[in-house]
């Protein structure tokens, strides 16, 4: 028997990022369980090919049962099946959630969860490129930066949003949710930043974590009340694993329950049905919630994904980060109130430049754009219950989706209000004609259409809430070492996208199980320097780092003449960084001191580095005679590797070049923008002077 600390379940969007907090302890070994594969499919990380998972490989393939509010319609519901599990086949939108939603989970009993004790968390995991801010973090492993696809259409619907009298609202995770712009994504170079990509590759050379990959775990073990490891079948063996602490269950909203009910903890009465012996009476798969979505879809003339989406972008994408395949395809969208009365929004719209019908699986055969309408503050409660006591057969999930009155005219008026937008001229100047809408307003005809359209937004909540499954610690109620960290905790489902949370969850799960305070920031209303050390005065987007920003990006623009100890002074006041927050290519230019360096790399026709992770780097990236990009192995002895040194009273990242005695290091200025210093062997330091560049990353 493999013994232990901690085993996390499911290596998804939370499992990821818990395995890699509770693994940053030397002390303590993990176990990372996932039934899916590696990540390394190329539509994983490319943005706009993620509807190719769709019941692929790499998706559960569930469904739900008939759903009578549908016209017994049964729903397609999509998770996935790998590491990084729906974030690594999502929309990669950023969305928190509404203040109200947690603060509500705290009045309703869920101490520690309001609005301002989550809010850290966010911070905390979060490396915005649009820099650090009362509601923003800056160096966390998540990249969250704006779109690079900017496609036309997504525009045309912000302006159609403002000729019908809806106000912008340029940051939907900040002081106001209500309005219309532009998403941000969880993406990092215009590929995916999945909860795989950002928290657990970097932390898989760690010794105390080990990832166990096509491995199902077909149930807990509980002895005496106390979960002591899990039963799993990998490779047609099956065997225990054991936890000497605890068993952190991490495998969503669906198969969280179902793990559960499996292994006798649940409601008493299902699981005796099923000759399983309860371990613990508790509601469990009681309480699912989602959001409903409809589509509404229009032909037209412009370019979308249907004709961009060759072979020719999706390789530009994977090799450069740019081009139409960098999309999310839902770029842009709001949030709005079904009336004045409502205390947060209940509805959001997402503009998608493809066509979505068929509950998303239908065929996209002409140039069209979407409308997604989702009601975001549901009453109705669904569940998931077993389907058998076999571990791999699927569970029932029942949506419940308008079983509550009111429900309907919601999504009535959320189907009203994208029809007004989308006669608005902006979108009516890109001509097409309606492919998927109600036959008349009349009430009748909405409703129908809801009926027969209607499908999940796959935001799935609630099925191990705090309060009835899980106390507020998430610690499952009567069964010792034994939590649920993911989406299925929320007592009811967030106003918005739920990737986000589910990350959050796993932050602060981290800390509950390590026994750490809350990070140090109480309210939106005060700052947080993110960095792993403490910070000097003036830095971590303080006053002087703004100043050094500035005069930095002159100087690299201008190519002016720049003193070494100006240069010194600059460096001091910039953010240190993390190896996994600079990897991909970047574009260089020597800082003028002078220095001898500078006529070397101009005759090599210099063009930056690329690191492709920490241990595959190029640090010398030049140009051919025929402007090719190529690796200069030469000159700089071959390849080298990315860790975190000491330097100057900092740790930093560092190049530690592979067959020179050369070590450069850098530091952030921006997301996009670093500061390099080059030290050691014969040339970087010319007469005392250290060898100063910047690197930014290429539009």
């Amino acid at each position: 028997m493999t013994w232990y600390d901690y085993i996390v379940v499911g290596a998804g969007s939370a499992g990821c990022v818990l395995a890699a907090r509770l693994s940053e302890d030397p002390r303590v070994n993990v176990a990372l369980i996932e039934a899916g594969g590696p990540d390394t499919a190329r539509e994983i990380h490319v943005p706009a090919a993620y509807g190719r998972l769709v019941q692929s490989s790499y998706d559960w393939n569930l469904w739900s049962e008939p759903e009578p509010g549908l016209a017994g319609r049964r729903l397609p519901l999509t998770r996935g099946l790998v590491l990084g599990g729906c974030s690594s086949q999502n929309g990669m939108i950023y969305i928190r959630g509404n203040r109200q939603d947690y603060d509500g989970y705290a009045a309703d009993g869920a101490e520690g969860w309001s609005y301002d004790d989550v809010l850290p968390y966010f911070r905390r995991s979060e490396d915005n490129e649009r820099g650090k801010d009362a509601y923003h973090g800056t160096g966390g492993p998540l990249s969250v930066s704006d779109g690079r696809s900017r496609h036309p259409l997504a525009d045309a619907f912000l302006d159609a949003c403002a000729q019908a009298g809806h106000r912008a609202n340029p940051d939907f995770n900040g002081a106001c949710q209500d309005g219309t712009g532009r998403y941000q994504l969880t993406q990092r170079d215009g590929r995916r930043c999945s909860s795989a990509v950002g928290f657990l590759r970097p932390a898989l050379a760690r010794p105390n974590l080990s990832v166990l990959t096509e491995a199902l775990v077909l149930h807990i073990v509980v002895q005496r009340g106390r979960a002591t490891g899990v039963r799993i079948k990998r490779g047609g063996q099956e065997f225990t694993v054991a936890a000497a602490q605890e068993v952190i269950v991490c495998a969503g909203t669906y198969n969280s329950p179902h793990l559960l009910l499996l292994s006798g903890i649940g409601p008493a009465a299902d699981l005796a049905r099923l000759d399983i012996e309860t371990h613990q009476d508790l509601p469990v798969g009681r309480g699912l919630q989602d959001h409903l979505a409809v589509p509404l879809v229009w032909r037209t003339r412009e370019q979308t994904l249907h004709s961009q989406s060759t072979p020719h972008a999706m390789a530009t994408a994977w090799s450069e980060g740019r081009g139409p395949m960098t999309s999310n395809g839902s770029e842009s969208g709001g949030f709005f109130r079904s009336a004045a009365e409502q205390p947060a929004p209940d509805l959001q719209l997402y503009l998608s430049h493809s066509m979505f019908h068929e509950d998303g699986l239908g065929d996209v055969h002409t140039d069209a754009y979407t409308v997604l309408t989702s009601s975001i503050s549901p009453v109705s409660r669904g569940r998931v219950t077993l389907r058998s006591a076999a571990p791999d057969h699927k569970p029932r999930i029942h949506t419940n989706f308008l079983a509550s009155e009111g429900e309907m005219k919601t999504a009535v008026d959320g189907i009203r209000l994208a029809l007004g937008i989308a006669r608005r001229p902006a979108l009516l100047a890109r001509g097409g004609r309606p492919h998927l809408a109600p036959e008349s307003d009349a009430d009748g005809d909405v409703e129908e259409f809801v009926r027969r359209t209607g499908c999940s937004t796959y935001h799935p909540t609630s099925t191990c809430a705090i309060g009835s499954v899980v106390d507020a610690q998430l610690r499952v109620l009567g069964v010792e070492g034994l939590r649920v960290a993911d989406a299925s905790v929320l007592p009811s489902v967030p106003r918005g996208n739920t990737n986000a949370a589910a990350i959050m969850i796993a932050e602060k799960a981290a800390d509950l199980i390590r026994g750490h305070g809350l990070p140090p920031v109480s309210s939106a209303a005060d700052a947080m320097p993110l960095s792993g050390r403490p910070q000097k005065a003036g830095k971590a987007g303080g006053k002087n780092t703004a100043l050094a920003r500035r005069r930095l990006m002159d100087l690299a623009e201008s190519h002016a003449r720049a003193e070494p100890e100006e240069l010194d002074e600059l460096w001091e006041e910039l953010e240190c960084v993390r190896p996994e927050q600079i990897l991909g290519t970047w574009r260089g230019s020597p800082l003028n001191t002078g220095h001898s360096a500078e006529r070397r790399l101009r005759a090599l026709r210099w063009y930056g580095k690329t690191f492709n992770s920490p241990d595959d780097v190029q640090p010398l990236i030049c140009r051919d005679e025929h402007g090719r990009l190529y690796s200069e192995t030469d000159a700089s002895g071959g390849g080298g590797r990315l860790q975190m040194l000491p330097f100057r009273n900092d740790v930093t990242t560092a190049l530690v070049y592979d067959a020179k005695p050369v070590i450069d290091y850098f530091k952030k200025a921006d997301h996009d923008t670093l500061m390099g210093l080059m030290t050691g062997g014969n040339e970087p330091s010319d007469n005392g002077r250290n060898f100063y560049f910047v690197l930014q990353r290429p539009c």
